[in-house]
């Protein structure tokens, strides 16, 4: 459907590549930075094309929490590279550095593994008669497999020091 938008044929992401599915998804530099982030230390390795990410996306691990953490870090990695994409083709908001939709997309992430831990809580206290094995939270796997490393220091934004503390008035 053409709604009469000109779209660069360039990445509007990195000006490098052609933009399709598979670069702008998966090969951009700036989608590159984002994937490595989460998976460089794991031992989960997402496909490098769209339609075999999808594949991936439907079971990325035998462990049941892992693959709902993958799944969420593929659909939100997804949703924000495209937003940034879009804030760039529309000047609707200032497009944001990989670095800065990392933190966004580790937000999401915790904000809704956060939710699915209060779920199970509420679940296994209404199920109190049965005796079950506590299981480690979403979090729990969140912090162990895929927030172990912080956000590159040389990305940060420089901060000023803080003065010094008046030690006695």
């Amino acid at each position: 459907m053409d709604c009469g938008i000109q779209v660069p044929s360039s990445c509007l992401l990195c000006a490098i590549g052609t933009e399709c599915m598979d670069h702008l998804f998966f090969q951009c530099e700036y989608a590159k930075e984002v994937w490595e982030f989460f998976f460089a230390t794991t031992s989960f390795a997402p496909p490098l094309d769209f339609t075999n990410a999808l594949l991936w996306s439907k079971a990325p691990s035998p462990n049941d929490k892992l693959s709902v953490i993958c799944k969420l870090i593929f659909h939100a990695s997804v949703y924000e590279i495209w937003k940034q994409r879009n804030a760039r083709l529309f000047g609707s908001s200032p497009p944001k550095s990989a670095t800065q939709s990392i933190k966004e997309i580790q937000t999401i992430i915790r904000c809704k593994l956060a939710g699915l831990d209060c779920e199970a809580t509420s679940l296994r206290q209404r199920a109190t008669h049965r005796r079950q094995e506590v299981q480690p939270s979403y979090l729990h796997h969140w912090f162990e497999f895929f927030q172990r490393n912080p956000v590159p220091q040389a990305q940060h934004q420089q901060t000023q020091p803080l003065p010094p503390l008046i030690s006695s008035l």
